[in-house]
């Protein structure tokens, strides 16, 4: 930008200024804070104090043409010598050299003027050189003005300086507040208490009435504290509208201030409508801001500052709390990983509180569990099982004919060669009755045909006289089978006949079923996950439910090799020999079955199925 700033035209008439004048001058040009404004004080200095025609600071770089960025020029000159071609070049060859140079103007209507340029000194100060046009008259002085330039141009040098020693004692003091912070923080045992004491510090220090951090993404942040010191609740309403107006500063990634227009920098976004929010903390404004390192790293949460008043109250401290921000993302950040959190903090707490005695047994119970976790104990396979007869025998009808009267019913305990039914004989009766009327018809008829020598008929004859004498034969069997006896000791299974009474029954239908109850076969249903470690020869311990106070040993006898369907459950059924010689035990009886399947450790045993489980699902 061109500053074209007239020089008072007596200027170049005055006498040189007196040293302490000089000294008080330069102090003021380097005091002035607006860069704009202190070059083109330099620019005046140039003109005041070299008795110049003009003062020039040019910025450019080697190789690009130079622009003037402040200049004064006395009474008599015009802009067009901004453009001479010999200040151009002279400027040039200042940039690209970084020494000193001079040349000679010429100017419209007068003698040629000579033009003096140097760098500008100084740290960070590259691609920028001052210059001063003299008229003729200072011919003789030229070696006192390049001095008088040299040091002119270590203005910048020195503003430069003030500056940094400004910002690094600023840096310095602020340092020396966060470690303080930090340290005060640092003595809390507890990740939330060293949060709630930071957020309390930085309330103090700030100025403000209320201070909150949270962590978290946009969709998930938590207030981890807030200032007032104690404990804040988590899921109350206050903290979730605090986390609502942080998840909205990080979701914009700029600072957002409430209310709208409190004069902030144009970089403060407006929030949203925060009127509950003010309400709740007790607040007149607030702003909010991303806690981010630098722009190289992601954001980890936000924090927020309120007070009460108008914002104006508040404005002068924003510089301090922008500055603030990227150290509070570390300190935080430190604290996070530094203090324990959770269940560990609490355990962590607690080993700092114990005693030695506590703190052997904290020791020791780890050490217990371990060695229980690896010491070998029983596994024993859990499993149903149920009471099956080994034998079971079933009674037929040995003939069709008529139930007349059923003896036993099911669950009776029967003894070998006891009535158990008895077949009608009054149908049997009237059937011999015929064979025999129809025997001794053909008798006759053979006798008959043999008087009358018919031999063909009396053969035809007998033949039919001996086949109803086999049927008689069978019917007379009959008569003396009626009754049906049990061929074994055991107990009734099945066969309810109360209600068949007079009913034909026919040759072969099942009537009863006797199994014998002085050994029982157990089948045990071992679960899929439990059959690899079950086998023939093991011992297992039944218990039925109608005998809960008693066990029953046996062993195992046979592992049926297919898998089969129960209860929606896939099982391999076992099978186990029972005596039952007092006659205690029926069939149909259920219980549950453990079977010793050597040992395993105890951690093996515990956690097996779960991580099983886990296994299966996952993968």
């Amino acid at each position: 930008m061109d500053l074209n700033l007239r020089a008072d035209p007596s200027a170049t008439e005055t006498s040189q200024p007196s040293a302490s004048s000089t000294a008080a001058e330069f102090r003021a040009v380097q005091a002035i804070e607006n860069d704009t404004q202190f070059v083109g004080a330099v620019a005046g200095l140039l003109v005041s104090f070299m008795r110049g025609r003009g003062g020039f600071v040019f910025a450019g770089k080697a190789g690009t043409a130079p622009q003037c960025i402040a200049n004064r020029m006395g009474a008599g000159l015009g802009p067009r010598v901004l453009y001479s071609p010999e200040i151009r070049e002279t400027v040039e060859k200042v940039l690209a050299s970084g020494a000193a140079q001079r040349s000679h103007v010429a100017v419209e209507g007068g003698d040629a003027f000579i033009f003096i340029c140097t760098p500008a000194r100084g740290k960070d100060q590259a691609g920028l050189a001052v210059g001063a046009l003299l008229g003729p008259e200072r011919a003789d002085s030229i070696r006192e003005c390049e001095v008088l330039l040299g040091l002119i141009s270590e203005l910048f040098d020195r503003r430069t300086r003030a500056v940094e020693h400004a910002h690094v004692r600023t840096g310095f003091e602020r340092t020396k507040v966060l470690l303080e912070l930090f340290h005060e923080a640092g003595q809390a045992e507890e990740y939330e208490k060293a949060l709630s004491i930071l957020a309390e510090e930085i309330r103090r220090f700030v100025g403000c009435h209320y201070v909150a951090f949270g962590f978290g993404s946009v969709q998930r942040m938590k207030v981890a504290a807030v200032s007032g010191g104690g404990n804040h609740d988590h899921r109350g309403q206050t903290a979730s509208l605090i986390s609502r107006a942080l998840s909205e500063s990080l979701g914009v990634e700029s600072e957002i201030a409430w209310p709208p227009g409190s004069g902030f920098p144009d970089s403060v976004l407006p929030a949203g409508n925060q009127v509950e929010l003010m309400r709740a903390i007790s607040c007149d404004a607030m702003v909010a801001l991303p806690l981010k390192p630098d722009d190289d790293h992601d954001a980890v949460g936000a924090w927020m500052c309120g007070w009460k008043g108008k914002a104006t109250a508040f404005r002068h401290k924003w510089e301090l709390i922008e500055a603030l921000t990227p150290h509070l993302s570390v300190v935080a950040e430190l604290i996070r990983a530094s203090k324990p959190r959770g269940l560990r903090g609490k355990v962590e707490q607690a080993w700092k509180k114990s005693g030695i005695g506590k703190k052997l047994l904290w020791i020791g119970l780890p050490l217990v569990f371990a060695g229980a976790m690896v010491w070998p104990v029983p596994h024993r396979v859990a499993a149903d099982c149920l009471l099956q007869p080994s034998v079971t025998r079933h009674i037929a009808a040995p003939f069709d004919a008529v139930l007349e009267r059923p003896m036993v019913k099911p669950g009776e305990v029967v003894e070998e060669n006891q009535l158990l039914a008895r077949l009608e004989e009054q149908d049997l009766g009237w059937q011999l009755a015929d064979s025999v009327t129809k025997r001794d018809a053909k008798i006759k008829l053979r006798d008959e045909a043999l008087a009358k020598d018919e031999v063909l008929s009396a053969q035809l004859a007998d033949l039919e006289v001996e086949s109803l004498a086999l049927e008689i034969e069978v019917l007379e069997w009959r008569q003396k089978n009626l009754e049906i006896f049990s061929p074994v000791d055991g107990l009734v299974l099945s066969g309810d006949l109360e209600q068949s009474e007079g009913v034909p029954v026919s040759k072969g239908q099942k009537l009863f079923e006797i199994a014998p109850v002085d050994d029982l076969k157990a089948e045990i249903s071992v679960p899929d996950s439990d059959s690899p470690f079950v086998e023939a020869g093991m011992t297992v311990v039944i218990r039925l439910g109608a005998y809960t106070d008693e066990e029953f040993s046996t062993e195992i006898v046979e592992v049926y090799p297919i898998a089969e369907i129960q209860d929606g459950e896939n099982v391999f059924v076992c099978y186990a020999r029972l005596a039952n010689a007092d006659a205690l035990l029926r069939p149909g009886m259920r219980g549950k079955a453990r079977i010793e399947a050597g040992t395993k450790p105890l951690g093996w045993i515990l956690f097996r199925k779960p991580i099983n489980f886990l296994r299966l699902q996952l993968w």
